[in-house]
């Protein structure tokens, strides 16, 4: 094995070495080990390794002064961001579970400070991993669509799709036999709107959207202060243009609540609840274990009634007093089934859960036709509570309306 930069120092009795020799990178011949090295691009194909990959830079030319610049570990890419070396990371990264075909899948959302991404990411924008290694991913376009609306945030995220709970025939849907790119099946398909759907109606992603674009005003408007300066000393000049202008004040920057109609623009149906709470400037502090589960619309009841439309995302908002790792968390965490009144019905359902507020996605069947009702049971259990919460969400399918 090697000792920092010296090859063939040490004698091993067991493990494995790979030698590399005649790779490229596209930034050129540089130390593995530095911006844009090497080890960037196997971190990002090996994002939730199990063991560390020990890496040294045996290279003479490309070494450094001291003996830490020719080794260190690979830990996967997972393992660096959520350590904090280097704070690159806007928020602390959170996962939302969602179920596809009866496949449950795990996503776990993560946002940059502003070009931290350029370092470890090429234009993988969601990486689908099975047991830490990376079989295929999405480009950072889709955060950009119509339908998701993260465009200003887009260029700064990354979305790591868990599919080690895959079955080995969906495993040949999903992904091609070389493990390096996905599909195109009807899997895929159905998995990528599952996930622009999650995508669009994110609590803390819309509230990340709103402040990246807040902060693009005020730069935009500091980088006008000159042109105001030199207004203002015309105005202080000239007698008539300060009878003009009696009482000249500099405007506050305008802020509003909501992105305009470019950023976010997600099609539902007909009824579909916008998630929110009014918590000013107090940070939530969610409990271990849920005390309320109840529908925003209908807080003293277990069931809630409205109508769908055909081919439509429905939407529905609970509030909780649990903290927001809950489904997601290693220690004990809460689990969410859902159970429908027709078993062969296969849907795509996700749960998102952010500071007391759940957004429950479920995408129907297109060809669902007009006055079927359906009876939709979402169930909320863990090892600690008592009981488990059971809302039932009961649906009558109506015709399809256009919207302009």
């Amino acid at each position: 094995m090697p000792r920092y930069n010296d090859a063939y120092i040490r004698e091993i009795a067991f493990g494995t070495v790979i030698k590399l020799y005649g790779y490229d990178l596209s930034a050129g011949s540089s130390n593995i080990l530095r911006k844009n090295g090497l080890i960037y691009r196997l971190e990002a194909l090996l994002p939730a390794i199990a063991l560390p990959i020990r890496l040294h830079e045996c290279r003479k030319q490309f070494g450094g002064t001291k003996e830490k610049s020719f080794e260190t570990n690979l830990n996967g890419l997972s393992v660096r961001l959520e350590d904090g070396k280097g704070d690159n990371l806007d928020v602390e990264p959170w996962d939302v579970p969602f179920c596809v075909n009866e496949i449950k899948f795990k996503a776990k959302i993560y946002v940059f400070k502003n070009k931290k991404s350029e370092t470890y990411l090429n234009n993988e924008g969601i990486i689908f991993s099975i047991n830490g290694q990376a079989h295929g991913h999405i480009p950072k376009s889709i955060f950009g669509r119509k339908k998701v609306g993260l465009s200003r945030i887009g260029k700064d995220m990354l979305v790591l799709v868990d599919c080690s709970e895959i079955p080995v025939d969906a495993r040949e849907d999903l992904f091609m036999t070389s493990r390096d790119r996905l599909s195109k099946g009807e899997l895929r398909i159905t998995i990528e709107k599952q996930l622009e759907e999650i995508l669009a109606n994110d609590p803390k992603l819309r509230s990340l959207q709103e402040s990246r674009r807040l902060e693009d005003q005020e730069e935009k408007l500091s980088d006008e202060k000159p042109l105001a300066d030199v207004l203002n000393d015309i105005i202080k000049a000239s007698p008539s243009l300060s009878t003009l202008f009696l009482k000249g004040q500099r405007l506050n920057m305008p802020k509003t609540s909501q992105s305009s109609s470019d950023e976010k623009n997600a099609g539902d149906d007909e009824g579909n609840e916008s998630g929110g709470s009014d918590t000013g400037d107090k940070p939530f502090i969610g409990k271990k274990h849920p005390t309320i589960f109840q529908f925003e619309k209908k807080p003293k009841s277990d069931v809630y009634e409205r109508k769908c439309e055909q081919g439509r995302i429905v939407r529905v908002i609970f509030i909780t007093d649990v903290e927001n790792g809950y489904f997601t968390r290693s220690d004990n965490p809460g689990s969410y089934n859902l159970k429908i009144n027709d078993e062969e019905l296969n849907i795509a359902h996700s749960c998102t859960l952010h500071d007391g507020i759940v957004v429950w996605s479920i995408s129907l069947p297109e060809n669902l036709i007009v006055g079927t009702e359906l009876e939709l049971k979402c169930e909320i259990n863990d090892d600690v509570i008592l009981e488990p919460f059971i809302r039932t969400l009961k649906l009558t399918v109506i015709s399809k309306k256009q919207k302009t």
